[in-house]
């Protein structure tokens, strides 16, 4: 997550990400969208999955349900069909829009993305960053860290020290794990 400035906007920010990126040598592979919503089981619903999450990627047509468990942890749904066949006992609490450009920099691939829900847009930007060789997370937090903290010198850019909880006990990290950040 990076803030934007008072000044600036979401999109002059991401401009300027991505005018450092092809700087570098970049190419612009690409656009992609995030459609989320959560939803909040009704009073009198027999769920016991009180809280469930939607995510639907657009650049890989990828859809994850997830839900949080008894100890609060965002787990994935093992049956979509479950919560879709029992929709009415839902109410739609947040739906988010994230779209963005998709930018390849040697064996980075780099989401420049805003934010927008409803009518409203926010006044911070995702950068999603992967590092290709390294599926652990663990082992290339510093890298991923430390390569957003250059692209964004001059913003405040909020990327924990070491690696979050929810995602630390992934021995590979894959789409699930970024579902998760998401809903966090």
């Amino acid at each position: 997550l990076c803030s934007v400035p008072p000044d600036k906007t979401s999109q002059q920010v991401i401009d300027v990400l991505a005018k450092r990126l092809t700087n570098l040598f970049a190419d612009v592979v690409g656009v992609w969208s995030l459609d989320f919503e959560q939803y909040q089981a009704n009073e009198n619903s027999l769920s016991t999955k009180n809280v469930v999450y939607s995510l639907a990627w657009s650049d890989n047509n990828s859809k994850y349900m997830m839900y949080n468990n008894k100890d609060s942890r965002i787990v994935p749904l093992e049956s979509a069909d479950e919560f879709t066949s029992n929709i009415k006992d839902y109410t739609l609490r947040k739906s988010l829009k994230v779209h963005g450009q998709t930018l390849s920099l040697g064996d980075f691939i780099v989401k420049l993305s805003s934010v927008a829900s409803g009518h409203a847009s926010f006044t911070d930007i995702f950068i999603e960053a992967n590092y290709k060789p390294c599926t652990n997370v663990s082992l290339c937090w510093n890298l991923l860290r430390e390569f957003c903290t250059m692209l964004t010198e001059s913003y405040e850019l909020s990327v924990p020290q070491s690696v979050p909880a929810n995602i630390s006990d992934a021995v590979v990290f894959d789409k699930s794990q970024t579902a998760v950040q998401y809903a966090d």
